[in-house]
């Protein structure tokens, strides 16, 4: 009974650990410019099977406190009588609602 309430013990202490340590890792991988910009394309080839049309996406910057910089976001829509395609491109240094998302 004593080694089943201490192998018990273990596993929740590893299952909790997990929890905190998961998410951190998380955070901090997608901290590198990188890693942003591979887990965007793979999103932007989802979209584009998705959509079955071109998006795309040059750039992301994800940083601190849900700030995000999209550079080159490119969508082609195609409809039964015309072509016609967005390109938005965002200024060098935008200035950002802190937390509205909204831009000024």
């Amino acid at each position: 009974m004593r080694k089943g309430i201490k192998i018990l013990g273990k596993v929740l202490s590893a299952a909790v650990l997990l929890l905190i340590i998961l998410p951190l890792a998380l955070s901090l991988l997608l901290d590198i410019p990188a890693v942003q910009n591979y887990v965007v394309q793979k999103a932007v080839r989802m979209a584009s099977k998705k959509l079955e049309t071109t998006v795309s996406i040059d750039r992301v910057d994800i940083g601190l406190f849900s700030r995000v910089k999209i550079k080159g976001f490119y969508v082609e829509d195609y409809s039964a009588t015309r072509c016609s395609t967005w390109a938005v491109s965002t200024p060098s240094s935008p200035d950002w609602a802190s937390s509205a998302g909204v831009f000024r």
